[in-house]
């Protein structure tokens, strides 16, 4: 389920987000830094805020836009 957060002018939607890493327990492994870093980068480009959105191609300018929706890592109700 979507987490709308209330607005006077739009919405923002939360999508609460899983991820699964598989790795055998050697150097192929990342850390929780890399994947806050990842929701991070994910974040920037669907709320048009990366530092390249003045790079987007001439076609797409008209439908490149701020989405108003982050995704953030799922939580367990019963570890919080």
């Amino acid at each position: 389920q979507f987490a709308k957060q209330s607005s006077t002018d739009s919405a923002l939607y939360y999508i609460p987000t899983v991820v699964h890493i598989f790795h055998d327990g050697g150097a192929g492994n990342i850390d929780i830094a890399q994947i806050y870093d990842g929701m991070r980068i994910l974040n920037e480009d669907y709320r048009k805020m990366n530092a390249d959105t003045g790079s987007v191609q001439s076609v797409h300018k008209p439908v490149h836009t701020d989405t108003q929706i982050e995704f953030r890592l799922a939580r367990s109700p019963t570890i919080d």
